[in-house]
């Protein structure tokens, strides 16, 4: 059985604020490595980023199947168990996810769980796995106030 973790509260990771309350519902927002052009850096805005992820930039893996399916699991693995899992889409580049972290899972521990099964796991078929390089995920997350409604799609 895991060990399990205190929430980090509200903190800075580099210049990005983040706020990690167990039982409060988050949207978060990860990417695959190659999903921002070389240009974009961490002085962009927030907007700027979502618009040129929404570009489809990099190898977009995402669009196979066989990797959304990867992701698809992932998400759902410990659902229930470590948060619960709102809504969520599988973009070409890109995941958007909401969830409700449960006490003693910080949020940081649970997204780097997605990325690190997924990274390992849709590199597997592959000669390569640059095209799915999840080492420098990008997460941008805002805090919602109200609780996730039941029954919602995942």
């Amino acid at each position: 059985m895991e060990a399990s973790r205190p929430s980090r509260g509200a903190y800075y990771h580099g210049r990005l604020p983040h706020i990690d309350f167990a039982g409060l519902t988050q949207f978060v927002t990860f990417r695959l490595a190659d999903a921002l052009p070389a240009r974009a850096g961490p002085h962009e805005s927030p907007a700027s980023v979502e618009a040129a992820l929404d570009r489809s930039h990099g190898a977009c893996v995402l669009r196979e199947g066989s990797a959304a399916d990867i992701v698809r699991v992932a998400l759902h693995h410990f659902n229930g168990q470590r948060y619960d899992l709102g809504p969520w889409v599988i973009m070409p580049n890109h995941v958007h996810v909401l969830l409700r972290p449960r006490a003693g899972h910080p949020l940081g521990d649970i997204v780097r769980s997605w990325k690190s099964f997924t990274a390992v796991r849709a590199r597997e078929p592959r000669e390569s796995g640059a095209g799915f390089a999840c080492r420098e995920l990008d997460v941008r997350q805002r805090a919602r106030g109200r609780g996730l409604r039941r029954g919602a799609p995942g």
